[in-house]
């Protein structure tokens, strides 16, 4: 925290993450909108496979 002080003047933290809408899954955003919207109990589990599937 004392090399963060020194080195930005406060003690917030950097930004984490890849910044957003460049990932892996980036390209299938839209799809997955709309797969939701179909179907609105559809599980984290049951939406990683169907990706799945699609690929």
């Amino acid at each position: 925290m004392v090399k963060l002080k020194a080195a930005t003047g406060g003690l917030l933290p950097k930004a984490q993450g890849n910044g957003g809408g460049h990932g892996k899954l980036a390209g299938l955003k839209d799809w997955v909108v709309r797969r939701i919207d179909e179907k609105r109990d559809l599980t984290a589990a049951t939406l990683a496979a169907e990706i799945a599937a699609r690929r």
